[in-house]
Protein backbone atom coordinates (compact mmCIF):
# COMPACT_ATOMS: atom_id res chain seq x y z
CA UNK A 1 0.00 0.00 0.00
CA UNK A 2 1.44 3.59 -1.14
CA UNK A 3 0.44 6.65 0.22
CA UNK A 4 1.63 9.79 -1.63
CA UNK A 5 0.63 13.83 -1.12
CA UNK A 6 0.14 16.17 -3.50
CA UNK A 7 3.13 17.50 -4.70
CA UNK A 8 2.44 21.09 -6.83
CA UNK A 9 5.75 23.06 -6.09
CA UNK A 10 7.44 22.29 -9.31
CA UNK A 11 9.33 24.43 -12.05
CA UNK A 12 7.59 22.93 -14.70
CA UNK A 13 4.00 23.65 -13.51
CA UNK A 14 2.65 26.94 -14.07
CA UNK A 15 1.08 28.48 -10.35
CA UNK A 16 2.01 29.62 -7.08
CA UNK A 17 2.15 28.02 -3.53
CA UNK A 18 -1.18 28.93 -1.68
CA UNK A 19 -0.81 30.02 1.82
CA UNK A 20 -0.04 27.18 4.21
CA UNK A 21 -2.95 24.50 5.09
CA UNK A 22 -2.06 24.36 8.63
CA UNK A 23 -0.24 27.47 9.92
CA UNK A 24 2.18 25.85 13.02
CA UNK A 25 4.83 28.27 11.87
CA UNK A 26 4.47 31.63 10.19
CA UNK A 27 8.15 31.50 9.13
CA UNK A 28 7.80 27.81 6.55
CA UNK A 29 7.75 28.54 3.49
CA UNK A 30 5.23 25.99 1.28
CA UNK A 31 8.16 24.27 -0.10
CA UNK A 32 9.11 23.56 3.66
CA UNK A 33 5.57 22.45 4.15
CA UNK A 34 5.30 20.31 1.50
CA UNK A 35 8.77 18.60 1.93
CA UNK A 36 6.88 17.98 5.50
CA UNK A 37 4.30 16.93 4.27
CA UNK A 38 6.12 14.09 2.22
CA UNK A 39 8.26 13.26 4.67
CA UNK A 40 5.27 12.28 7.18
CA UNK A 41 3.45 10.28 4.02
CA UNK A 42 7.14 8.37 3.88
CA UNK A 43 6.94 7.06 7.31
CA UNK A 44 3.20 5.87 7.12
CA UNK A 45 4.17 3.94 3.94
CA UNK A 46 7.55 2.57 6.14
CA UNK A 47 5.14 1.82 9.52
CA UNK A 48 2.59 -0.08 6.95
CA UNK A 49 -0.60 1.88 8.78
CA UNK A 50 -1.65 3.75 6.13
CA UNK A 51 -5.29 2.53 5.73
CA UNK A 52 -7.29 5.91 5.17
CA UNK A 53 -8.21 9.02 6.37
CA UNK A 54 -7.70 8.20 9.75
CA UNK A 55 -4.11 7.34 9.31
CA UNK A 56 -3.31 10.86 7.84
CA UNK A 57 -1.94 13.27 10.44
CA UNK A 58 -1.79 17.25 9.69
CA UNK A 59 -0.60 19.05 7.82
CA UNK A 60 -0.73 15.88 5.21
CA UNK A 61 -4.63 16.24 6.28
CA UNK A 62 -5.31 19.55 5.60
CA UNK A 63 -8.64 22.18 5.58
CA UNK A 64 -8.20 21.56 1.66
CA UNK A 65 -7.82 17.62 1.16
CA UNK A 66 -11.12 16.58 -0.58
CA UNK A 67 -10.26 12.87 -1.54
CA UNK A 68 -7.98 10.01 0.49
CA UNK A 69 -7.69 6.67 -1.77
CA UNK A 70 -5.53 3.65 -0.88
CA UNK A 71 -5.01 0.45 -3.01
CA UNK A 72 -3.05 -2.66 -2.43
CA UNK A 73 -1.57 -4.42 -5.94
CA UNK A 74 -0.97 -7.56 -3.82
CA UNK A 75 -4.38 -8.21 -2.09
CA UNK A 76 -6.60 -5.95 -5.34
CA UNK A 77 -7.98 -4.01 -2.98
CA UNK A 78 -8.73 -0.13 -3.72
CA UNK A 79 -10.92 2.64 -1.82
CA UNK A 80 -11.31 5.81 -1.63
CA UNK A 81 -12.68 8.39 1.08
CA UNK A 82 -14.22 11.73 -0.14
CA UNK A 83 -13.94 14.47 2.69
CA UNK A 84 -15.59 17.52 3.61
CA UNK A 85 -16.00 20.37 6.18
CA UNK A 86 -19.30 20.80 8.29
CA UNK A 87 -17.48 24.51 8.62
CA UNK A 88 -14.77 26.74 7.04
CA UNK A 89 -12.37 26.56 10.01
CA UNK A 90 -13.16 23.01 10.75
CA UNK A 91 -10.88 19.87 8.99
CA UNK A 92 -12.43 17.65 6.72
CA UNK A 93 -14.38 14.48 7.82
CA UNK A 94 -15.05 11.49 5.66
CA UNK A 95 -18.75 11.64 4.17
CA UNK A 96 -18.51 8.67 1.78
CA UNK A 97 -16.29 5.40 1.29
CA UNK A 98 -16.27 3.47 -1.43
CA UNK A 99 -14.02 -0.03 -1.72
CA UNK A 100 -13.50 -2.29 -4.31
CA UNK A 101 -11.77 -5.66 -4.36
CA UNK A 102 -10.90 -7.84 -7.49
CA UNK A 103 -12.28 -10.39 -8.41
CA UNK A 104 -10.86 -14.13 -7.50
Amino acid sequence: MVGIPNDWLSTDLKGRPRSHAVVRDARETPAENNRRRHAQVCEINRAGRFAGAGDVPPPVLNRHTAMVATANAATGSFAVEMLDRSRDDAMPEVVARRALRAAA
